[in-house]
Order: C-alpha cells, then structure tokens, then sequence
C-alpha cells in the first residue's frame, strides 16, 4: 500500500531496526526505507535529527529540556549530545525566517 503524507502531518520519524514509523498527528505510517535515505529527502529547514533514532520537524517542537525534547502531541524525545548543536542551530534558524 502506497500512503502519501504532507510533510506539515509529520511530527517525527522513529528509526527502529529495519524499517521506520512517521508519526502524523492521527497516524504511524510504517516504510522500509532507511533513515538516512529519508533524511536526505526531506527538507533541511523543516526536519532535523534529535538523536540517532529520531528525526523530527522543527514545527513540531514545543519545549526543550537539557537531553529532552518535548513535542506538541505531548510526546518525549531523547535529544543526543550528538546532534544538540545542529540541533539548536535548526531552531534559530527556523525563528529568524
């Protein structure tokens, strides 16, 4: 089955093993494809990676916590030291536009 889903749905993607889960506000939507395919396709001014298994929107950000990042389904994220800094600079980047 084919799902299309508009990038504005997305609110994070979640890297498990051999496939991924898109979470929609309403909806998991489940690929094959791998994370770093579908991070290459996705723009970078809308979706940046927390953690190696999360990539999410950066509309979707509520609030931030020192290794956490709340979302605004109420969802927590695990943000890794890793990508804090690409992470911090995809915010003030999305505030100033």
């Amino acid at each position: 089955k084919l799902n299309k889903i508009g990038l504005g749905n997305i609110l994070y993607i979640e890297s498990l093993k051999y496939y991924l889960k898109v979470f929609t506000g309403d909806e998991i939507v489940i690929t094959n494809l791998s994370m770093k395919s579908i991070e290459e396709k996705l723009p970078v001014n809308q979706f940046v990676r927390i953690h190696h298994s999360y990539l999410v929107s950066i509309t979707a950000v509520k609030a931030v916590d020192r290794y956490m990042v709340e979302l605004i389904n109420g969802k927590s994220l695990p943000l890794s030291k890793s990508h804090r800094n690409a992470f911090f600079t995809a915010l003030q980047i999305k505030k100033s536009e």
